[in-house]
Formats: C-alpha cells, structure tokens, sequence
C-alpha cells in the first residue's frame, strides 16, 4: 500500500494525511483544483471521488489517465474488476454516477437535484442557504456531506455513501417546516445500510443518534439511526460487534427508554456503552447546537454496566 501511494504521490502530490485504516487518503484534486483537499482515494480499492466536483471512477491507472497523468498512469497495471462480471460497462456507469452495483436495488441521485455548496452564491438557492444556516449547517457541512438542493421540490438532500463510496441511501427534508411531509427516502429496510459509513471511525468511540441533524451537529464521530432502535440483524449492530467499537448513545428527550433498550443489547454483546440522558435538556442536538451538547454530554453521560443494568431492571418490575 506504501509502495502505491509513493506512485500517487508523483501525480497528485503531498496527501492531507497518512493512510487510515481502511486505506483511504485525501489529496488535492487536479480536476476542480478547490483550494482543499476533497478528492478521496481509497489505495485498497482503488476508488477514487471528489467531494466539490464528482470526479470518480475505479482505478489507479484509469483515474490517472482520466485525470492527465498518463506517464504516472503507466506505473499501474489494469485492475482485474475490469474484466469480471462484477463491473461491466453498466455497472460501472453506475458507479460513477453514485449508484449501487451489482444485483442490488439501484439507488441514484434524483435529478432534479443540484450539488449545493457550488450553487451557494446563486440567488436562486438563497432559501436553501437561510434554511441550513438557520439550522447551524455550514458551508464545510455542504461539502463533507455533499448536501445537494431541488429548485423544484424545495427541499434539501442528504445522500449516504457505504464504505465503497457507492450511494446506499438518501433522505430529502423540505425547507418549509409546515410541510405535509418534511422527510422523504427511498423505500430501503433501514437495517440494509449503514447511513454515510464511509465517514465513520470504526477504532474510535461512535455516537448512535436518532437524525441526520443530531448527527451532523454533533461534531463528533457519529451515525444516525434514522429512528430510535436497533436489531441484531442490521448492519450496523454487526459492524460495531465486528469492530468492537465502543459507543455512546444521545437519544432524543421521548426514547429514553428505547435508547436503554438498544444499550443492554450492545452491553450485552460485549460492547463498552455509554449513553446521554437526555431528558433534562430541553431540546435534541439538531436545535440546541453542538457546543451546548457537549457541555451538557459532559455533565449527564452514563456508563451502561451490570450495575445500571440491574437497578434499571428492578425499577422495571
């Protein structure tokens, strides 16, 4: 792995940091040249996603290639998922266009909707802007998130990426908060996917909130649930017993009880688990800010043991 991005390095220069253990890299990219680095290179899998301008693709030596670099390219060989059935021409088309591969339920970006962060200084997402702003969401947000807008349907999307940086899901949230509907996502069992995975720190303590929002502004190393449960048969349970990684729970004021519930199923699965009683503050993380809600997390975190689980069960009965 050291030896291929030595050869990166030739192309794409310095890297923003040391590879992580997944495997992936941020360097500055060559095609939209943002003043930060925002392309994303996993040296394992060689995937390759720009988070300002889209360029993405499959291969060191294509991506390279496609990108000027074709001397570099040379030091590369074709990969092999070229020629399987695993990435025909279809597939691949897919792929760069955000989808998901391969006898699965095709998820893609709907079309109507535009890459916010580079329509930020357009009127016409004005209402767009006021909105995240109001809700403390910030220009970084847009681009860690790659938060996109529709003109038409007014409402703000936060797509998620699974760990091949492939999309796997997608939640729109209206701007006008008297809407019928304020939420709206693809008809996918929540327990196939893990909500933007390709973010998350598996060796570093992850927090487990309810919204995308809570989540975001939390500031921290964190997931959304996208409700208040959790089973032994998602995804996301079987990676945090696969990992071993440590967790703190920050449910909303009303799922206490639900968020006990998925502590005693991680305690009890070996898992080092800490949670926030949330009761006593007067609103979620999405409205109070993080700044608070680390003072607060602070002041009101709980360790889950045997101690807790057993006054926790007594008060029960």
């Amino acid at each position: 792995m050291l030896n291929i991005l030595k050869q990166l390095k030739k192309a794409l220069g310095e890297p923003a940091h040391s590879p992580d253990n997944n495997g992936d890299v941020l360097f500055h990219c060559p095609n939209c040249d943002h003043r930060k680095p925002h392309l994303s290179v996993n040296l394992k899998r060689e995937l390759y996603h720009c988070w300002v301008c889209d360029f993405a693709g499959r291969g060191h030596k294509k991506c390279l290639q496609r990108l000027g670099f074709h001397e570099q390219a040379k030091q590369f060989s074709d990969g092999n998922y070229y020629h399987t059935h695993e990435l025909t021409k279809e597939n691949l088309r897919m792929l760069l266009e955000g989808g998901r591969e391969i006898n699965a339920k095709v998820i893609t970006m709907p079309k109507e909707y535009k890459f916010l962060y580079l329509k930020r200084k357009n009127p016409l997402y004005g209402s767009a802007i006021k909105y995240l702003k109001n809700r403390m969401i910030d220009e970084d947000d847009m681009l860690k998130y790659n938060l996109h807008f529709s003109l038409e349907h007014l409402r703000i999307l936060f797509p998620s990426y699974d760990n091949n940086y492939k999309l796997n899901y997608y939640v729109s949230r209206s701007i006008n908060n008297n809407a019928y509907i304020k939420y709206n996502n693809p008809d996918i069992p929540k327990s196939d996917f893990i909500f933007n995975e390709h973010l998350i720190k598996w060796n570093e303590r992850l927090l487990l909130v309810e919204g995308i929002f809570d989540s975001i502004l939390s500031r921290m190393n964190s997931v959304p649930v996208l409700g208040s449960s959790l089973n032994r048969k998602s995804k996301l349970y079987k990676k945090i017993i696969e990992n071993e990684t440590p967790v703190i729970l920050a449910f909303d004021q009303d799922a206490y009880i639900k968020q006990i519930n998925v502590a005693s199923l991680l305690y009890n699965s070996g898992i080092d688990v800490e949670f926030v009683d949330m009761r006593n503050i007067e609103e979620d993380i999405a409205n109070v800010g993080p700044k608070k809600f680390n003072i607060y997390m602070f002041d009101n975190i709980i360790t889950y043991d045997i101690d807790f689980e057993i006054k926790n069960k007594m008060e029960i009965l």
